[in-house]
């Protein structure tokens, strides 16, 4: 094998990588790194209905006081800790195959 046939392979090899590694250096656009999250943040406040509903409601109180919540919130997170027992629920004809399948009745 000649020199040049063993150089046109490294070069096009060395060009590839060349561009390949150009192309990871230059960020998208400074007009999109601009506005990184502006969608995001046009998102988060379209599902708003009412942007000062803290504000409107600060006067009005929970149905429940705060006992009641912190024992059912206690409660939920027990119920992962120790899950309760399950029934054995008894499976009848599970997994039995009827003889008679597949057959046309007799007349």
């Amino acid at each position: 094998m000649s020199h040049a046939t063993r150089f046109v392979p490294a070069a096009t090899a060395a060009a590839g990588l060349a561009l390949a590694l150009g192309g990871c250096a230059v960020s998208g656009s400074p007009e999109t790194d601009a506005r990184f999250g502006q969608s995001m943040t046009v998102l988060y406040s379209q599902q708003l209905i009412d942007p000062q509903a803290a504000q409107h409601n600060a006067d009005k109180r929970p149905p429940v006081d705060g006992r009641v919540v912190r024992d059912s919130a206690d409660a939920y997170q027990e119920s992962y800790r120790n899950p309760p027992a399950t029934a054995i629920v008894p499976l009848i004809g599970v997994g039995t195959t009827n003889s008679r399948a597949g057959t046309t009745p007799a007349r």
